[in-house]
């Protein structure tokens, strides 16, 4: 036998077992409800399935993807190997892009000291923002544009430590 456990009028977990706790409600639930409880929901005395799951499940996901990091070498090695431009190449980009937007200048100098000295680079930073899809000339003969689903990415697969993971960035 299956277990959902209630308590204040919500699913806060499973068992084999029924719980004996008067604070605790057992439904019980088959197999398939157990082994995929995050998919359902309490709702009027019901385990239901969850017509948000997909949705929960696309917030978690993005949460995950904007708390990621990578150190600055990761960083750079991944924008050389993808593009042959380094921390100084980027460097003018931004500092080109910043001047063309409507901040006022100790906004910009610490964009740019932010740039400067992170020890790491954070996928939720509004530099990345900024930099996505906008036309990023890196030389003459190479202009970019980078979507911000390509930096998740790009974060994702430096995460996993993906040693092609600069192939996002193309």
């Amino acid at each position: 036998m299956y277990y959902a456990l209630i308590k204040n009028n919500e699913i806060f977990g499973t068992s084999e077992c029924p719980y004996t706790n008067e604070d605790i409600e057992n439904i019980e639930i088959s197999e398939e409800i157990f082994n995929e409880i995050e998919k359902y929901t309490y709702f009027e005395d019901e385990i239901i399935p969850d017509i948000h799951y997909e949705e929960k499940q696309k917030q978690k996901e993005q949460e995950r993807i904007n708390a990621l990091s990578m150190t600055r070498s990761d960083f750079f090695d991944g924008t050389i190997k993808a593009f042959g431009a380094d921390g100084n190449d980027l460097l003018v980009v931004i500092e080109n892009i910043l001047n063309t937007l409507e901040i006022d200048t100790i906004e910009k100098k610490i964009a740019i000291n932010n740039y400067r000295n992170a020890l790491n680079f954070y996928r939720n930073h509004s530099l990345f923002t900024l930099l996505s899809n906008i036309p990023i000339k890196i030389s003459e003969d190479l202009t970019i544009t980078i979507t911000e689903e390509q930096w998740d990415k790009f974060f994702d697969e430096t995460n996993k430590k993906n040693p092609e993971a600069y192939k996002e960035l193309l």
